[in-house]
């Protein structure tokens, strides 16, 4: 038999729901004003895979510079992934002050989500925001030959290549977009369609490994079914370097693509907490000489003349095609190859068909 409460009951069950949601408002508030539990000498910077090799150098020279030269403590807290993984993140609410992505369009990306970027950002900085540039190159085991730098030399029979995922890594992205320009006879805007056969040959066969350049050159390694890595420069030099004795090779293939990372201070963010300045000296501090060799170190070019010729035997000169020239505006290019109806987006879906709805 059913008993109705009473009307104190009732009452009481009211005060204690009132009770309980000015409470879950309070700490609601008390969150969103400290999070993230960060101290305001802690920088968080969110960086494309590529970059760790750099950090572990410049961050501490930078670090140690801000002591020296204002007696300021500052804790810079560098944390890697793929380039659009951390885009993703910060996208999602990551509360990041800083961010060191592949390419621009990571950048296009968290600002059509709401993440406020100044409209100005490549202004901020020198060369556009980006403290140093690289291509893309490939790294090349002896099953697969003697390779010419032509492209069409990766749809040989015993060669097997692969490449970080374009949908995670920034490395996959410029991966991508070195065969889709290599692939033409005369990279130019003028081409009627995105893709030519042949790159769309190649990028049919080639395997797609990895969710990051690390992870991309370690299944690399480890398989003996591939013989062929698309990757950054500066992770091939890194990968000669520490498998000196495996009989590895570096090809720079035509028409190398110009790749130029980028470098953002996420206002939003750095206002919110009160890094702005830490934030600023840090991103300029990354066009000195002292960290231009970190970079040079690492297998990234410096933008620095004096500092890239030291380093003249370790990096080639290169003929560069630039992407923009090549294929269009950064946004529309966004669109036109990984948007819903892109050209990868495309490709991909046929990938999948063929491979029974999985890669």
């Amino acid at each position: 038999m059913d008993v109705e409460p009473s009307p104190q009951l009732l009452r009481g069950r009211h005060i204690a729901a009132g009770v309980l949601l000015i409470v879950a408002l309070l700490c609601a508030f008390w969150w969103w004003k400290t999070f993230p539990f960060r101290e305001h000498h802690q920088i968080l910077h969110v960086s494309f895979d590529a970059f760790r090799h750099v950090s572990q150098e410049l961050d501490p020279q930078f670090e140690s510079q801000a002591r020296d030269s204002t007696f300021e403590f500052l804790d810079i807290q560098t944390h890697h992934a793929g380039s659009i993984q951390q885009a993703k993140g910060v996208a999602t609410g990551l509360i990041a002050d800083v961010a060191s992505f592949a390419t621009p369009m990571e950048i296009v990306e968290i600002q059509r989500r709401g993440i406020a970027v100044p409209d100005d950002w490549e202004q901020r900085y020198p060369h556009h925001s980006s403290p140093c540039y690289s291509t893309v190159v490939w790294v090349v085991k002896p099953s697969a030959g003697t390779l010419a730098p032509a492209w069409s030399s990766l749809l040989g029979t015993s060669v097997r290549p692969c490449m970080p995922d374009p949908t995670a890594s920034g490395a996959g992205r410029y991966a991508y977009l070195a065969v889709i320009i290599g692939s033409r006879t005369h990279p130019s805007p003028s081409s009627t369609a995105f893709a030519s056969p042949q790159a769309n040959r190649i990028l049919e066969k080639i395997h797609i490994t990895g969710d990051r350049a690390s992870s991309a050159a370690r299944q690399f390694l480890q398989s003996p079914h591939l013989n062929v890595l698309l990757t950054w420069e500066s992770e091939a030099l890194q990968l000669l370097r520490q498998h000196a004795h495996s009989g590895l090779t570096i090809v720079y293939p035509e028409h190398p693509i110009l790749a130029e990372p980028v470098v953002v201070e996420l206002v939003q963010h750095t206002a919110q907490r009160g890094t702005g300045p830490s934030v600023h000296a840090y991103l300029n501090y990354q066009f000195t000489e002292a960290a231009q060799s970190a970079f040079a170190k690492a297998g990234f070019r410096p933008r620095l003349k004096q500092v890239l010729h030291a380093d003249t035997p370790e990096f080639p000169e290169l003929d560069w095609v630039a992407i923009e020239s090549a294929l269009g505006p950064w946004p529309e290019l966004l669109d036109s190859a990984f948007g819903p109806k892109g050209h990868y987006t495309h490709l991909q879906a046929l990938r999948k068909a063929r491979h029974g709805g999985s890669e």
